[in-house]
């Protein structure tokens, strides 16, 4: 872990993301048993000793992969674990009621995810507080949450909170998840790319993501933009007029490239899962603070990816919004070649409905002074809709003939 937090905590937190840090275990069936209790957890797992700890919820919100998500935080003083070696974090989910609230019928155990964190440095710590957080995605229903922090040796907290999964009745048909149903977010965010059959004439398509944090930083949901970000890469890639993605992640805030994929017919999702886990949500290294001009990282990205531009058919930006507002020099961009009439475009994740949308970012001056345009998705219609039409876009082009 490095840096620390920038927050309005007033204290120093170390954080790690659930859905990215650790080494990730996979769901995996709970012994069954018909009523799953916190003194039942801490039972099975031997806790003996108490831990203090906190868990701050959030209503599940309905994603860009069509899942219902349900937000957690949990809080450790630091104090507490200063001499444990690693903490485990453990979830359970159990469906209770559907839609309709009549009892699930299927009332054996639930699913867990377990998480294994490595702690270092903490004896040196002057931090208060260790920060987990992660979400559960499932279908609509009711379902009981538990959630567990040990360090294996008998040190440990269990929590329990309830939820109430319940989209609009309209998206319900598009629901990736069935009622009573729990999984990982991972598992589908980055499985492997479904098998389309491509047409012979379809595009190509250069993808430039910013994987950044910031702009969601300290936000309790922080895995959503990544699950946008995930989602709108899938679209692209499993569109049967897309011949081909060439994809490049990179962070703006840290001024690193995570990934760079040639042109290929399949996009590996496992690849992106790694990108991800480079980064560290909510923490920021004061060395890089200074590094630079960003507007400058992204003309050097572009410039060193002139080859990839100038053969697609069209250039996609797609990330969060960065609140750095700085414009690319004209200069850096003149004399770019971009592909054969490709066109430009900037789509912005907003995963937070009620959050309203920042001035254009030094990604949206650089698109619009490449002739482009941006769009902003906030629901996953948005998401469906925003492809379709860049995709079409760009087909139009390719297949327009050219002027005598």
């Amino acid at each position: 872990m490095r840096g620390w937090r920038r927050s309005g905590y007033p204290h120093a937190v170390f954080a790690a993301l659930l859905c990215l840090a650790g080494g990730m275990q996979g769901w995996a069936a709970w012994a069954r048993q018909p009523a799953l209790s916190t003194d039942a957890i801490r039972e099975q797992l031997h806790l003996q000793k108490p831990l203090s700890c906190a868990v701050r919820t959030g209503f599940p919100v309905l994603l860009f992969d069509f899942k219902m998500h349900s937000p957690f935080v949990v809080t450790v003083p630091v104090k507490a674990v200063k001499e444990s070696k690693l903490l485990n974090v453990r979830v359970w989910t159990v469906p209770t009621k559907d839609l309709d609230g009549k009892p699930f019928t299927d009332k054996q155990g639930g699913n867990f995810l377990a998480s294994r964190f490595y702690l270092s440095n903490l004896r040196q710590s002057g931090n208060q507080f260790l920060q987990v957080s992660g979400s559960v995605a499932t279908g609509a229903g009711e379902y009981r949450h538990f959630v567990s922090v040990d360090d294996g040796e008998g040190l440990g907290c269990v929590k329990e909170w309830k939820v109430k999964a319940k989209p609009e009745r309209s998206v319900l048909p598009e629901l990736a998840l069935k009622p009573g149903e729990a999984t990982d977010p991972q598992l589908t965010a980055f499985a492997r790319q479904r098998a389309v059959a491509k047409r012979e004439d379809g595009i190509r398509v250069a993808v430039m993501m910013n994987v950044d944090n910031r702009s969601w930083r300290g936000v309790l949901t922080d895995a959503n933009n990544m699950i946008a970000l995930a989602a709108a890469l899938r679209r692209i890639a499993e569109d049967e007029r897309v011949r081909e993605v060439a994809l490049t992640a990179f962070s703006l805030e840290d001024q690193e490239i995570f990934l760079d994929q040639p042109y290929n017919e399949i996009v590996d999702f496992r690849l992106l899962r790694r990108a991800f886990q480079q980064l560290k949500p909510g923490l920021v290294d004061w060395n890089q603070l200074n590094v630079g001009s960003e507007a400058q990282f992204l003309a050097d990205l572009l410039r060193d990816r002139e080859a990839w531009l100038a053969q697609a058919d069209l250039v996609l930006f797609v990330g969060a919004r960065s609140p750095v507002s700085d414009k690319v020099s004209p200069a850096a961009l003149e004399g770019l070649r971009m592909g054969n009439a490709s066109p430009v475009a900037y789509l912005v994740t907003n995963p937070f409905r009620w959050r309203s949308p920042l001035n254009r970012d030094v990604i949206g001056h650089a698109v619009k002074a490449l002739g482009g345009a941006e769009k902003e998705i906030r629901l996953p219609a948005d998401l469906t809709k925003a492809v379709q039409q860049m995709v079409r876009e760009s087909m139009r082009q390719v297949e327009a003939p050219v002027a005598q």
